[in-house]
């Protein structure tokens, strides 16, 4: 049984994110995906697709990536990444490029929530894209702390870089509260 498919609302949202990638619209997809039935932010459900590239099996990762990229990770930076690589594995570049561009737009888009300070934390939805961040910024996870403030929960992320990214997470454990 597949993921479910994200709606056509949420395509349109996406598109439009794409087309014009301010941070409002960014929020508002953000939102909107949260929403989904079925959104996961916690899922690892790309690991079959990372098995099947490492063993070389290029097509058939494309296959399980385009089939669980939605809705789980549609805003993931590393996932559209995975999917380029796949795409440059095959020799298809306009494909790669196209996913490069959508991790690009994703990451920027994350980047437009805050600047990663306490009182303006960067919101994610799955803590994996904290380590996309980390990675964009050329920064290695060190350590991570919850931190309650405010009403809001902020995963405090400590660089080996000596720097310290704060992340909003309070969404995703509303959704997971609502869910349990």
């Amino acid at each position: 049984m597949s993921a479910p498919r994200p709606s056509i609302a949420m395509d349109q949202l996406f598109v439009g994110y794409l087309q014009d990638p301010a941070p409002e619209n960014f929020l508002a997809l953000r939102t909107a995906l949260m929403e989904t039935v079925g959104f996961d932010p916690y899922s690892r459900d790309l690991s079959q697709a990372e098995h099947l590239f490492l063993a070389d099996r290029f097509q058939e990762a494309e296959q399980e990536l385009r089939q669980k990229i939605r809705p789980n990770h549609l805003l993931s930076p590393g996932a559209h990444l995975k999917l380029a690589l796949v795409y440059q594995r095959l020799g298809r570049a306009a494909e790669m490029e196209r996913e490069r561009a959508i991790a690009i737009r994703c990451l920027e888009g994350i980047l437009s929530t805050g600047d990663g300070t306490l009182e303006r934390p960067y919101q994610v939805t799955r803590t994996s894209d904290e380590y996309d961040v980390l990675a964009a910024s050329d920064l290695t996870w060190s350590s991570q702390t919850l931190r309650q403030v405010g009403g809001r929960r902020i995963d405090v992320v400590k660089t080996r870089e000596g720097r310290e990214i704060c992340f909003d997470v309070t969404d995703i454990f509303l959704l997971l509260k609502r869910r349990l």
